[in-house]
């Protein structure tokens, strides 16, 4: 047993080496239950773990899990997978086992109180080996047909070498699919990148294709497709030769200066490009086989396969293929980065302009239109591709792409000659736009794509400048519709208000005004009926006539809106003009008191401030009232309005004094002298 003083030292030491004490003190706890892999794929598991926290684990020791799946009710197709190995400290170590199977179950009968069955179908299997979590070794899989619960014919064994987690030296795989031969043979060097020559044999919708490939540390530099039909016929589809990456590793290999690009490190699938366009034929002489291979090595991607599903902390590492990192010159992407800013606001003029319902709801006025309009929707499509282009190569996105090869024809659609097509009256019509700069490839790329944005912008500034008049136009006599419109709405309004009939027109007037008016007597003032007499009869004809003759747009604009003024303040004073109408009677109660009769019963009616009174209400109220009926505009209807309700106010105050107000009967005394309205005014203080 350790003394207390060498257990200090034990720890102490422990934590010296960074070792994990306090975890290493954990009990090590047990599982043997349901479990799910793969989110659907449910099953048991017997496993041994450290609880890390109250939802995390760390697997320790013996995996084991079994499932068996029912895919298929009424034809009993079953699935079984099973999986086996060790942790250590949650890091898979050692010998590995995955199985995975798809069977068809057949019912042979009951022997014995036993189900006996067939199976056919395919058992598919992965060994492998960790070390230190990654895979490390030689990993094998085998895929057996199946029937009548044997296994049957040559079962397929591919082998593949990692170097702590990367895929290494030769790998062969062979496989025989319906009576064909599938096959692959190939290898990759010491970063997992494919070297040297690969042979490929597979079938596609119903063809045969032989492949021979090369690759040198990832860059393949030839590919030869021959594919083959049912009666043996064979048919080179193609023979390339890479030499664009050929002339690049052999520039490299030479220690040549000052050259624009190096090789990357990363690594970038089955797919190898040099800034091919997926039009190309290095591109497309590449897709049947890639997907081929892609099937080929699912079972090596952790984040697919069964082998990933149990805590993969350090998937397999295949980086098939590489490519050249070009380095291009700073003064490239600082112009590009000004291209761009120069492109996006340009796009938002343009885009701004035909967006515009004007210009929008009339491009079909004329021709002239009509051709603008797809003017500047073709200068819009050309932005986008001007735009799109200077945005790549101000990203990284051709770090590993070739420029040269990626515009080796050019930026597409930034041609010389455009043929706009455009619909007017019915008919197709079209017309050309001509570019002196345009980009046939990809010497000087963006010096020659801020040219053709010069020469665009140019272009544009004409159409737009014409656009711009057109839709100033359009916009006045828009607003000289609604204008119109709005005149028409108000003299509805004041027609059914003041009479009580509608009228259509700014011209049409009633059939019988003075008969309407006679008819509408009993329900509307003595001044309205005399202010609407007014408008109509000495104003609106008028007003509405120099309104419709003037040319000028300014001066229109200005003349419809005081008709329209016009036109609200007789809306707005229409209750007001009756309360006028009223005045007399309700100032005449406000100044008469009742007092005792000592000959009668009934009270004796006694008037106050009977020269207020008569001044305010019998001498200034009817000049204000006809100086009322000789307004012009709206401003001096409401003016003359709002003075005789200040009148009604001033009087009303004035008959509500206390009768031992000096003030009042001071200005009462005053008032007998008085006879000129404007006089009387000032003493009322109006």
């Amino acid at each position: 047993m350790l003394s207390i003083h060498k257990k200090s030292i034990f720890i102490i030491c422990l934590l010296l080496l960074g070792l994990p004490f306090t975890s290493y003190s954990q009990r090590l706890l047990y599982f043997n239950g349901d479990y799910t892999i793969m989110d659907t794929v449910k099953g048991r598991a017997i496993y041994a773990y450290y609880a890390i926290s109250d939802d995390s684990i760390q697997f320790q020791g013996s995996f084991r899990f079994n499932s068996d799946l029912l895919l298929k009710e009424e034809a009993m197709r079953v699935s079984n997978v099973e999986i086996q190995g060790n942790f250590s400290r949650g890091i898979k170590r050692g010998k590995w086992e995955y199985e995975q199977s798809v069977y068809d179950v057949t019912l042979l009968g009951i022997k014995n109180l036993r189900v006996e069955s067939e199976l056919n179908g395919e058992q598919f299997r992965v060994l492998g080996n960790y070390r230190n979590g990654r895979p490390h070794g030689t990993w094998q899989t085998q895929r057996s047909r199946i029937e009548a619960s044997k296994a049957v014919g040559k079962s397929v064994t591919s082998s593949l070498s990692f170097q702590d987690g990367v895929a290494t030296g030769n790998y062969e795989y062979e496989r025989d699919i319906d009576g064909r031969k599938v096959t692959v043979k190939g290898s990759f060097d010491d970063n997992g990148f494919m070297n040297g020559e690969w042979n490929l044999q597979y079938f596609n919708e119903g063809l045969e294709f032989i492949e021979n490939r090369n690759y040198t540390k990832g860059f393949l530099t030839d590919i030869l497709v021959i594919s083959v039909d049912s009666v043996n016929t064979r048919d080179t589809l193609y023979d390339l030769v890479f030499y664009d990456v050929k002339d690049r590793l052999t520039a490299l290999y030479a220690g040549i200066d000052d050259l624009n690009f190096e090789i990357g490190e990363k690594g970038f699938g089955l797919d190898f490009d040099n800034g091919y366009r997926d039009e190309d034929p290095e591109q497309q002489c590449q897709q049947k086989g890639n997907q081929f291979l892609r099937d080929v090595f699912e079972i090596f991607d952790a984040k697919k396969s069964i082998i990933g599903v149990i805590s993969e902390i350090h998937p397999p590492i295949i980086n098939f293929t590489r490519r050249f990192k070009y380095i291009y010159p700073d003064e490239d992407i600082e112009r590009a980065e000004d291209l761009l800013s120069r492109v996006s606001h340009s796009l938002k003029e343009v885009d701004s302009i035909i967006s515009l319902p004007a210009i929008k709801l009339n491009r079909q006025r004329n021709d002239s239109t009509a051709m603008a309009y797809a003017f500047l929707e073709h200068a819009e499509n050309v932005l986008v591709r001007i735009e799109r282009a200077a945005r790549r190569i101000n990203t990284d996105f051709f770090d590993y792409n070739n420029r040269d090869i990626f515009f080796k024809d050019g930026v597409p659609g930034l041609t010389k000659t455009f043929n706009l097509k455009y619909d007017f009256n019915n008919r197709s019509r079209n017309f050309n736009v001509e570019y002196s700069r345009y980009i046939i490839g990809p010497d000087s790329l963006v010096e020659n794509l801020d040219r053709f944005y010069q020469e665009l912008q140019n272009k544009m500034s004409i159409w737009i400048a014409w656009v711009d008049e057109k839709i100033s136009i359009i916009q006045k006599e828009k607003e000289i519709q609604e204008i119109d419109q709005q005149i028409v709405d108000l003299f509805n309004k004041l027609n059914l208000i003041y009479v009580g009939q509608k009228t259509d027109s700014l011209f049409v007037l009633p059939t019988d005004k003075g008969a309407l008016i006679r008819g509408a007597a009993m329900q509307k003032s003595q001044l309205q009926r005399e202010v609407f007499d007014r408008f109509e009869n000495q104003l609106r004809e008028d007003m509405v006539r120099d309104y419709a003759t003037t040319e000028s747009f300014e001066q229109r604009v200005t003349k419809g809106n005081r008709i329209i003024d016009l036109s609200q303040a007789m809306v707005d004073v229409f209750y007001d003009l009756e309360k006028i109408d009223r005045m007399p009677e309700s100032l005449d109660s406000a100044f008469i008191i009742f007092r005792e009769n000592p000959f009668f019963d009934r009270m004796l009616e006694s008037r106050i401030r009977s020269n207020i009174y008569s001044k305010g209400v019998e001498r200034l109220l009817p000049d204000m009232r006809r100086e009322l009926l000789r307004f012009k505009t709206g401003a001096e209807l409401r003016e003359k309005v709002e003075e005789i309700k200040r009148l009604n106010e001033r009087l009303i105050e004035l008959a509500n004094a206390p009768n031992e107000d000096e003030d009042v009967k001071r200005l009462d005394r005053r008032m007998r002298r008085e006879n000129l309205p404007d006089r009387i005014k000032r003493l009322l203080g109006l």
